[in-house]
């Protein structure tokens, strides 16, 4: 593993920090979830086990299903196409998710999601959820630094081959997603068209986005990796997709996600 890599993982305490210090170490207060629930990834010795770096080479590492490439500052992982022409509230979930509600279905770990996130520099962004006490959700979202929903936003691109010219085909994932209202695309108009990674949360020592299976939410979801950040996040009856653009069901994808923030100056 290359030296500026170890550098880079060790200022973001992506594995040292966030994998092995105890997380019930942390002190809670009203605008965190309660002393059950903490948030960053998980300390369970057997997950912590599983997230095994593969080095492909100087710049490219692989983490299950996970390719994390340093030099693009990219993420990507193969999923396949499930919902094409009816309500969603995910754009990603595993077999055991909430399948019957997402866009794109993938083996990903959302463990291995959340590590790569850190491993590309990315801070939580918990303003998009109300704040917990004694288990109860509040009024009160989540008070949050512009720096840290800065450096929380990432881009979503699909790509997958076509069937009937056999070349590949790539996506804005946002022009995927048509507003039922609208019918603009999600992220026109009055919406912001930001992902936002959140690193869902511990509760009683387990990592919620990997015990529910749901990774990346368009309604928003707490428990997920990462959510949808723009106007009507609030609504599940408002999200379809573009039919007309999308794969048939069962299709072979490929979803990239890249930091739409600026590398940090070595």
């Amino acid at each position: 593993m290359p030296l500026s890599f170890i550098t880079h993982i060790r200022s973001t305490a992506a594995l040292s920090a966030a994998l092995i210090m105890p997380l019930t170490a942390q002190e809670p207060n009203a605008d965190e979830p309660n002393d059950k629930e903490k948030s960053g990834t998980p300390t369970n010795p057997a997950l912590v086990k599983k997230t095994g770096l593969i080095k492909i080479n100087a710049t490219t590492f692989q983490l299950g299903e996970i390719t994390i490439d340093t030099k693009q500052r990219s993420i990507n992982f193969p999923a396949t196409a499930e919902i094409t022409d009816n309500l969603i509230e995910y754009l990603l979930v595993n077999p055991e998710g909430k399948v019957h509600e997402s866009l794109f279905v993938t083996k990903a770990s959302p463990t291995h999601l959340n590590v790569a996130f850190k491993l590309l520099g990315f801070q939580e962004n918990k303003s998009l959820f109300k704040t917990v006490v004694n288990g109860l959700p509040t009024h009160k979202f989540q008070d949050v630094s512009d720096e840290q929903k800065a450096q929380s936003y990432f881009k979503v691109e699909v790509s997958w081959t076509d069937p009937k010219s056999n070349k590949s085909v790539t996506h804005n994932l946002n022009t995927l997603i048509i507003n039922e209202q609208t019918k603009s695309p999600l992220g026109t108009a009055q919406d912001t068209g930001k992902w936002s990674y959140g690193g869902s949360f511990i509760s009683d020592g387990r990592f919620v986005a990997e015990l529910n299976r749901d990774i990346i939410a368009v309604f928003t979801d707490r428990s997920a990796v990462a959510n949808f950040a723009g106007t009507g996040r609030d609504d599940d009856s408002l999200w379809f997709p573009a039919t007309e653009k999308l794969p048939v069901f069962g299709t072979k994808v490929k979803l990239i996600l890249t930091p739409e923030f600026p590398a940090k100056k070595k």
